[in-house]
Parts: structure tokens; C-alpha cells; sequence
């Protein structure tokens, strides 16, 4: 990508392609006012006041389309700089064939996130900010958009600007003692030092404890059914997810395979895993069946365990190590049921009745909710490998501080972490990193 002082004007299209009412053309950067002229035959846009329009091809003067276009003059626009949006109408051949005018006349075609990009080159938004944009494009869930929201307006940021702030301070403090000998300045007590490490290192901490539930936000937590063949497991998955993913059928070991469904609970993504019955067997694709139910149950947040008779007793029978907090008993096929089951921890359901289906979304409901952090969430392997590798170093300085070690040893830590913590927003940064952020990106975001 172009550097801050090398820019063409680029455009792209920012609506997705196919038959549509209206699609959208973006366009951002220097000369902006020259091209809006040459294709529109208007001069002095009002800023962000949408104006009717003709477009038309400036080498030919056919004219391409009538629009709604919109200028948003340098630096109160998306990327900082001069920005034009053309609403035009929808399809695959008007965007075109204005993109193509554009081009003829020297506007580049804009790279994956090049927008997005020069809006963090011109401070717009930070590398936290930008990633949010990506995800919250992305979201498929209630959560997932309220967490990239919240980290757009500037959430998680705030929290990094603030354990930054808390750094410089100490380390101002620390270098100006190493200009200085013991006659001029009092030095800072070990006591005070400790006591700004352990906020950055309790800081850092809370953050770090996020990334698992972060890792949840995207890819959703995975509950897997687990039972003997023909207990019911595929009739449940498919209730779950409200339609047909899975073979329903009397003969037991139809499932050979795992199927996976994504729904969500409480604005939760989940990831429902349908298992091949786990049982002993000499046919060959059954077994390799039950290989991937063993990988399945081994990466499960929460595992199903369905049976007919009694879930409890059944388990018992199968060799297999799981974390029994991961279990909930179902006692499936339910359809007359009139008695409670013969255990508080099972549920009994019925598919055909619906009997029990809320006490288990109630169930997962509960024990996913009671998982959420109350502040900010680490969402991306970037954000948690700064934050796992500051909060290492943090807790090496605490070993400094209490073992007397020279300052300018702790000084050369700290420095470390600050260049760390400030490369998380994009205050410093690799231009590898900031191209591998930029183009996961959509063309025309």
C-alpha cells in the first residue's frame, strides 16, 4: 500500500456485487475536486449534503447513470482525506462502466482495505479500531456486533491508552533517576515502583483472562452430541438448529461422520457438532467415524451426552476421560414422558413434543452467560499475543524490582513493553503487521 506522501485518488465499489436498487462507489484523495468536476460537470460541493446528479464517461461525455452523490471534504471524512460516494443504480454494468470512466482519467484501483488503511495512516482510527471494522463487517451475532462496536467507538483503545499513560509515567521517572546521581534527586522507593508494576501487571492480567472468551466471539462455543448409535442425537441436533442437517433413521450408525451447525444462545454464537455413535466396531469408516468423535469431545466446550434409558448409566460404559463439567445428561425420546427424570441433573426431552427443549437451552443458556467479561475483550491472536508477551515481561520486572536489580536493567524492560503496548493501537508499528490487518479486508472498506 501507498505511504502518506505518494497517494493517487483510488475507488472501488463498496456494495457487494449483483443485481441490487443501488450500488455504491467510493472514491478518496487528492485532486478529488478536479475529478467530481469532470464527471459530474458540478464544481463547489456542499460537504455532506447529498446532491442529484448525471454522471458521465469525462472522455467521451456519454452520460452513464443519474445519482445521489456526496462529498466529504479533508480531514472530516472516513480516511481523513477528500472522499466522494456515488449512490448510483444497482447491478453489474453501471458500477462498471463509471469505476472504468474513473480509471480511464487516472483514479487507482483501491487494494483490500485501502480506505480503511489511509484512515489509519491520517489518525483516524487506531490498528484496535481497524481490526473491529473487520470483524464487526463480519458478525453474525448479537455478541460479536456489540463487542466490534464497542471496540470501533474506541472501548478496547481507551483501556490500552490508559495502561500506556501508566507506563511512560514510571518510565519517565525511572530514566530521570539514571541522569541523575543520589545527591541531586530522591530516588523513587522500591514500594512505589512495585506498586505501579503490580496495576500494570493486574491491568494486563484482565485483559489476557479475555482471550478465550474472544476466541469464543468468533468462532462460537462448541457443544458436541455425544451417545450410542440411534440414541437420538441427529434428531436433537436438527432441532436445535431449526432444519434438516443431519440423516434421521431407525438403523443404528447412520451418523459416520461429524456435522457441524452454527445457531446462537443468548446472542452467543455456538457451534453444534453432531457425532458418529461412539461404540467399538470393525468397519473401517466407522472407525475412522469414531476417531473424529474422540478429536470432537477432546475440543468441546460442553458436550450433550443423549441417551434413552438412562444417560447416567450409559456414560459409565464408555472408555473415554472427559471433564465431567463439560457434561449435560440428556434422556432423550421422552414422547409420553409423565414423570420427572430419575436424576435433577438430566433433562428429559421429547423432539416430537418439544418437552424439555427450553429446560436445555436454559441450561446452555446459563452456564454460556455466566462466561461473559464486563470490559474489554481480546478478539484477535495479534492483540493476544502483545498482551500475553507485555504481561510476561511485567511480571519479569516484579522479579527486578524485588530482587534490587540495577534500573537501568528495569528500564530496558519496561521500555520493551511500552513499545509493545503502543504497537497494539498502531502508535508504533511494523509495516508487515499493518499490510496483514489491512488485507483481510473487503475492497471498497
Amino acid at each position: 500500500m501507498e505511504s502518506l506522501n505518494n497517494r493517487t485518488t483510488i475507488a472501488a465499489i463498496a456494495t457487494p456485487p449483483g443485481t441490487g436498487a443501488i450500488a455504491i462507489i467510493r472514491l478518496s484523495g487528492p485532486c478529488l475536486k478536479k475529478i467530481i468536476f469532470s464527471i459530474s460537470k458540478k464544481s463547489n460541493l456542499s460537504p455532506r449534503q447529498s446532491t442529484l446528479s448525471k454522471i458521465y464517461n469525462p472522455k467521451t461525455n456519454k452520460l452513464l447513470d443519474k445519482c445521489i452523490i456526496t462529498f466529504f471534504n479533508a480531514p472530516k471524512s472516513f480516511t481523513g482525506e477528500d472522499v466522494l460516494e456515488i449512490n448510483c443504480h444497482g447491478g453489474n454494468l453501471i458500477p462498471q462502466l463509471i469505476l472504468e470512466s474513473l480509471f480511464a482519467i487516472g483514479v487507482k484501483k483501491a487494494a483490500p482495505g485501502e480506505f480503511s488503511y489511509r484512515a489509519f495512516l491520517n489518525n483516524k482510527i487506531d490498528l484496535i479500531q481497524a481490526e473491529s471494522i473487520s470483524a464487526l463487517i463480519s458478525s453474525e451475532t448479537d455478541l460479536n456486533h456489540e463487542v466490534s462496536l464497542k471496540n470501533l467507538n474506541g472501548f478496547f483503545s481507551s483501556t490500552i491508552n490508559s495502561i500506556s499513560d501508566t507506563i511512560k509515567t514510571l518510565l519517565t521517572i525511572l530514566e530521570n533517576e539514571l541522569n541523575f546521581s543520589e545527591n541531586d534527586i530522591s530516588f523513587t522507593s522500591k514500594k512505589s515502583i512495585l506498586n505501579n508494576l503490580n496495576s500494570i501487571c493486574n491491568d494486563l492480567t484482565k485483559l489476557n483472562n479475555t482471550s478465550l472468551f474472544g476466541k469464543v466471539i468468533s468462532s462460537g462455543y462448541k457443544i458436541v452430541l455425544l451417545g450410542k448409535p440411534n440414541a437420538g442425537k441427529s434428531s436433537l441436533f436438527n432441532h436445535l438448529l431449526g432444519k434438516d442437517r443431519a440423516i434421521v433413521s431407525d438403523i443404528a450408525g447412520t451418523t459416520r461422520d461429524t456435522i457441524e451447525g452454527r445457531s446462537e444462545i443468548s446472542g452467543i454464537p455456538v457451534c453444534f457438532v453432531d457425532t458418529a455413535g461412539y461404540w467399538e466396531s470393525s468397519d473401517f469408516l466407522e472407525s475412522l467415524g469414531i476417531e473424529k468423535t474422540v478429536k470432537e469431545i477432546n475440543d468441546a466446550d460442553f458436550i450433550l451426552f443423549v441417551d434413552e434409558t438412562d444417560p447416567k448409566a450409559q456414560f459409565k460404559n464408555f472408555n473415554i476421560n472427559i471433564n465431567k463439567n463439560k457434561l449435560i445428561y440428556i434422556l432423550s425420546k421422552q414422547d409420553n414422558a409423565s414423570k420427572p427424570p430419575p436424576n435433577s441433573s438430566i433433562i428429559s426431552i421429547s423432539i416430537k413434543t418439544g418437552h424439555g427443549i427450553n429446560d436445555l437451552f436454559n441450561k446452555l443458556s446459563s452456564l454460556i452467560s455466566t462466561n461473559i467479561p464486563d470490559g474489554p475483550i481480546i478478539t484477535s491472536a495479534r492483540q493476544k499475543n502483545v498482551i500475553s508477551s507485555s504481561l510476561k515481561t511485567i511480571k519479569s520486572c516484579i522479579k527486578l524490582t524485588e530482587n534490587n536489580y540495577e534500573t537501568d536493567i528495569l528500564v530496558a524492560e519496561i521500555q520493551e513493553v511500552s513499545y509493545k503496548i503502543e504497537s497494539l493501537i498502531g502508535k508504533v508499528y511494523s509495516k508487515e503487521i499493518v499490510n496483514n490487518i489491512f488485507k483481510s479486508f473487503c475492497v471498497g472498506k
